[in-house]
């Protein structure tokens, strides 16, 4: 009897694996760039300090930047002198598409603005016990008018997986394909193009890869479904929290997570500071920069074929779905979440 493995997320994996062991994987959804961007995230609070910031950030290498909105107004000032056609602007907040479009469309790239809306309707609900707009209708409503009036390179679908991660990697997959789901149930499928999630790498190296390829396998898998088979998917991967402990320990652990999250095919990646320190930043962004431009690792999906990877990748798969069937049995995660319901 071959010796086992049990992995955080109660996958039964054996500890060598050969031809024997190999299982049939699906697609993979499409990366929506060939490039990977390196993300620093600016609280855009203070508007002043958030430009300089942003501006610094591009400077110094990063290619993409994400803003935690506080005003539509303040869009002007943030994104002034950055090109929109070139690094991707996501915002995060509670935000009225209305808005945003009228402080942006005087912004000379406007129309060529990528990159992410980001109000998962879940990830709040969840949260905060409350919905962006005070009803999960109103929500979704808003989610429709953003898909109808922002530029068509915004991904308005988006889906925080890794508000789920003390939970595992497998709960990241499933809340996060589930919130998608809802929200294209309600916008339509033929917005299946503009959906972004974002995950959360632990301190588990083969299992953050996993975790990745089967979010990717198992949203391929629902466009089939839908008849969106070449719709991208734009995953953005965040390194885990760190405790203000010992630097050199902390900033092995972050390299090794940016590494898993890029293998198992992200899209972008943000390095989480491992202090608030402005050194802990500059550190943050330069590990992205090594990785993206000193390292080799360029393929897409370089670890398929690996047996234990490809094992780990088809059970985390078949076990977001259980979730998934489970949630839609008693009326889908939204449902749940407006009546307060518990997921896990």
């Amino acid at each position: 009897m071959k010796a086992s493995h049990i992995t955080s997320d109660g996958i039964d994996l054996p500890v060598t694996s050969g031809a024997a062991d190999s299982v049939q994987r699906g697609p993979a959804a499409a990366r929506p760039f060939s490039q990977r961007h390196s993300v620093v995230a600016i609280d855009g609070g203070e508007v002043k300090q958030a430009t300089i910031a942003s501006q610094s950030a591009l400077q110094n290498g990063a290619t993409s930047l994400l803003f935690w909105l506080h005003r539509e107004e303040d869009l002007t000032a943030l994104t002034q002198g950055v090109r929109l056609d070139i690094a991707p602007v996501h915002l995060i907040g509670n935000m009225d598409p209305m808005k945003v479009k009228m402080a942006m469309d005087k912004h000379p790239n406007y129309q060529a603005w990528h990159g992410g809306f980001i109000m998962d309707p879940a990830e709040n609900r969840q949260r905060t016990q409350q919905w962006f707009t005070q009803t999960l209708q109103g929500d979704m409503d808003r989610l429709a008018q953003a898909c109808e009036i922002l530029p068509s390179g915004l991904r308005c679908i988006t889906s925080n997986g890794n508000s789920q991660s003390k939970h595992g990697h497998v709960a990241q997959i499933a809340f996060a394909a589930a919130s998608l789901e809802a929200q294209l149930q309600h916008v339509g499928w033929h917005h299946a193009n503009r959906c972004m999630m974002i995950l959360q790498a632990s301190d588990d190296y083969l299992g953050s890869i996993a975790m990745v390829q089967a979010a990717r396998e198992l949203w391929q898998s629902m466009l089939i479904k839908h008849q969106q088979a070449n719709a991208s998917l734009w995953v953005a991967g965040f390194t885990a929290d760190r405790d203000a402990s010992d630097d050199a320990a902390n900033l092995i652990d972050t390299g090794m997570n940016l590494q898993a999250l890029w293998l198992g095919g992200c899209d972008e990646l943000l390095n989480q500071p491992i202090n608030l320190s402005a050194e802990a930043g500059h550190w943050a962004l330069e590990q992205q920069l090594v990785l993206a431009n000193e390292t080799d690792l360029k393929d897409d999906e370089p670890l398929r074929g690996s047996y234990t990877l490809d094992a780990w990748t088809a059970q985390m798969v078949n076990m977001a779905s259980e979730h998934m069937d489970r949630w839609k049995q008693a009326g889908g995660l939204m449902k749940l979440l407006d009546k307060d319901s518990r997921i896990w």
